[in-house]
């Protein structure tokens, strides 16, 4: 997408992760911390705001598969943290 023209932030857990993906993926930008710690989410989204001027795409690749049949539009906080 980032060789389309699309602005890129990448986030996860593992920082040394994020920065690897920032240095490879031209002018990404990268946000460690945990996507399931609400504050963190909510800095994100500010972060991608801020950068970009809005969202039009997000890939979620963070999830949760318990309770089994869930959808994570429908997860509380306290199951996508386990």
């Amino acid at each position: 997408m980032a060789s389309l023209g699309a602005g890129v932030v990448v986030n996860g857990r593992d920082a040394a992760a994020v920065s690897e993906a920032e240095h490879r993926i031209a002018d990404a930008v990268g946000f460690p911390g945990s996507p399931a710690d609400p504050a963190v989410a909510d800095a994100l989204i500010d972060a991608c705001v801020r950068e970009f001027g809005r969202i039009d795409i997000l890939v979620n690749c963070a999830g949760t598969a318990e309770p089994v049949g869930s959808s994570i539009l429908n997860v509380t906080t306290e199951q996508f943290q386990n």
